[in-house]
This record gives structure tokens, sequence and C-alpha cells, in this order.
């Protein structure tokens, strides 16, 4: 079963527009703040005091996430090179 973090980081992770050389902190930030934004809009809460720390498990999860599927691979653009022939 796929999870909504995980539908979010696979398009990223196809995302034509990112395939410059994106340092991997930047693409994990970008998958966090995309996640959480499509929370927002299916009517999630986050409470204010709650958003860092949960910014904080979600950034550790897509990391992880991003050096499991791009492991072997010298970058994140290599990876997208190799994996899906995106020029």
């Amino acid at each position: 079963m796929r999870t909504l973090l995980f539908e979010v980081f696979e398009s990223h992770l196809l995302d034509a527009d990112e395939l410059g050389n994106i340092a991997s902190s930047d693409f994990v930030e970008r998958v966090v703040t995309s996640y959480l934004e499509r929370l927002k809009k299916s009517g999630a809460v986050i409470r204010e005091h709650e958003l860092e720390s949960v910014r904080d498990e979600l950034r550790d999860e897509v990391l992880e996430m991003t050096r499991k599927k791009t492991y072997g691979y010298f970058s994140l653009q290599h990876y997208r090179l190799s994996k899906y022939n995106l020029k």
C-alpha cells in the first residue's frame, strides 16, 4: 500500500523541473513541505507547537527513503538519469 508520503516522494523524484544538481537536503525539504501542504489541504490539523517536531520526523523519514532509493548511485541526479532516463 502506498502512503501519501511515498506518493509525494515519488512525484518529486520524477519531477523534471527538479532534475538539476539538487542537494539531498533541498530535495528532502521540498518533499516535506509538499507533504505538509497536501495534509493541510486534506483537512489535517497540526498544532503550531508540534509542527517543528513533525517536520523533524518527516525529514528523517524522507532522508531514509532517499538513501534507500538512491543506494549505489553517486547523487540524486545520477539516480534519476540512470533509473528513469530523464534528460
